[in-house]
């Protein structure tokens, strides 16, 4: 008889949000910018199956979300309405670290957020607070000052650069 043995999480688990309309720059998607941006995202990131990964979009762009979402082995949110995706990342940001926070083998050690938008800052400034580090991926020309000064670490999308911060 075989026993299989539950997987243990790795001690640096992280979880990405990606606010799909965000990395493309753009309110509607189509699929050849679905399959580059996961592509892209996959390459510089290196998600690994351990990884929590939630994308989201407005709901016109459900389908193109759920692509993402599926190629990045990811869950997918749609909300509607003024910063409706990044609310809807928030909500899902809060809650994964609340309910992670709770055990060692759940803990979040990282939190790569796919996005420039200015309305994550507090959030970030809140994770690094409760010491997870906090990297922001984006365009250079979209990043917002309050959020690159937040987070621990910056990757631009158009350089493929990483900015190492002072923590």
């Amino acid at each position: 008889m075989t026993i299989i043995k539950p997987l243990k999480t790795p001690k640096n688990r992280r979880l990405f949000v990606v606010d799909i309309e965000n990395a493309s720059r753009s309110s509607r998607l189509n699929l050849a910018t679905a399959d580059y941006l996961a592509t892209k995202i996959v390459s510089i990131l290196k998600i690994e199956v351990c990884d929590l990964v939630v994308v989201a979009g407005a709901c016109g762009n459900a389908l193109m979300v759920n692509h993402v979402a599926s190629r990045l082995h990811g869950q997918a949110r749609y909300r509607n309405g003024k910063d409706g995706a990044d609310i809807a990342l928030l909500d899902h940001l809060a809650q994964t670290v609340s309910q992670c926070s709770k055990s060692k083998e759940t803990f979040i050690s990282e939190v790569i957020i796919v996005s420039g938008d200015h309305i994550f800052s507090k959030a970030v400034e809140e994770l690094r607070q409760k010491g997870i580090f906090t990297t922001v991926v984006a365009y250079r020309n979209t990043l917002s000052r309050s959020l690159a000064k937040a987070c621990n670490r910056i990757i631009y999308l158009d350089l493929n650069e990483v900015n190492e911060k002072a923590a």
